[in-house]
């Protein structure tokens, strides 16, 4: 058996890890295997989550595009969350997560900036014509 914590390989009829004392979960489902370290099930999902969240980070400087960060962050959180649930918490799940949650706070903060800038611009420019 091996820990979903460090991937180190137990007695099958351990409780808790020798490696990192976490405690062991016997797992009698199909598809439910964590292999090896490196092999956790779970990781996949993470590693698209983090994509999904950087990919919001990088759409933040697009002014109107920040609705594109809103939307791969909210995607980032949707995966990120599924991978949790898989059993993956490791590093890139926390990666995934704060990425996306940046992507969309920071989406909807540009976005909103971006209409006031537009609608005062507009006004702006209205009153300027309103003298001809």
């Amino acid at each position: 058996m091996y820990c979903k914590q460090c991937g180190a390989e137990n007695n099958d009829n351990a409780k808790f890890c020798s490696e990192c004392g976490a405690e062991l979960v016997h797992v009698t489902q199909p598809g439910k295997f964590t292999g090896p370290a490196g092999d956790t099930q779970g990781k996949s999902t993470a590693e698209v989550a983090l994509g999904f969240g950087i990919a919001s980070v990088v759409f933040l400087s697009f002014g109107i595009g920040a609705l594109i960060s809103i939307a791969c962050g909210i995607v980032g959180l949707i995966l990120a969350s599924s991978a949790k649930k898989a059993g993956f918490n490791g590093g890139i799940y926390t990666g995934a997560l704060v990425c996306s949650i940046i992507g969309v706070v920071g989406g909807a903060g540009v976005f909103l900036a971006s209409l006031v800038f537009i609608g005062t611009i507009s006004s702006l420019v209205r009153w300027i014509f309103s003298f001809t």
